[in-house]
């Protein structure tokens, strides 16, 4: 089984990326919904964040308010609470995702997808065998993040900011995919991409 790495800023379009893969016929381990499930009252994060961040992050219902605590983790400039927020989080997150893997290749899926914005800077990145970059210009990933999560300008500035350079990104991926025109367009490059990944593997 092939484990391909998806990854690329905020509103670059990887998960629409990985969404059309799932359709070609590649499973889809979205590390962001495994994030989700760890920090949840009853993961195994949340008693550590807990004790790192304390309850003012939390919800009526006892749960952690990801919103408010991602404004708070990614308004802070020196970095220093997202550090802290991955050394509690990304170990756990690891450990879910190799589970995840293990039963997909017994499954007999050609090709397991992992799909995270911060993927390589994360120790995921061990676990791939190959990884892509979907890119797309910048005015048109922060007008995506505002249509889609609601958030103001600077809020979709600012989450750009906090992740990782482009430039830096290309050096390490394998294969970037450039998401700039039409849906259509883009699903027929990753169909190029997708037959020669299984060609190169077959």
């Amino acid at each position: 089984m092939i484990v391909l790495g998806i990854t690329g800023n905020i509103g670059s379009g990887k998960s629409l990326a990985a969404a059309y893969l799932q359709e070609l016929g590649a499973a889809v381990i979205d590390a962001d919904q495994v994030g989700h499930l760890v920090i949840r009252s009853d993961g195994p994060a949340y008693a550590p964040l807990l004790a790192v961040f304390g309850k003012g992050f939390l919800d009526a219902d006892g749960e952690f308010d990801r919103r408010r605590l991602g404004e708070f983790v990614f308004g802070d400039a020196s970095g220093e609470a997202r550090l802290r927020l991955n050394a509690v989080t990304h170990p756990l997150i690891r450990e879910e995702i190799l589970e995840r893997l293990a039963l997909l290749s017994r499954l007999g899926y050609p090709v397991a997808v992992v799909e995270a914005a911060v993927l390589l800077e994360s120790e995921l990145v061990t676990l791939l065998d190959k990884i892509w970059l979907i890119s797309a210009p910048r005015d048109m990933m922060v007008k995506r993040v505002i249509e889609r999560d609601s958030f103001s300008r600077d809020a979709a500035e600012q989450r750009l900011r906090s992740q990782m350079a482009e430039v830096e990104m290309r050096q390490k991926a394998d294969l970037v995919i450039v998401n700039a025109g039409s849906p259509d367009q883009f699903k027929q490059k990753l169909l190029q991409e997708y037959n020669k990944l299984l060609k190169e593997s077959a």
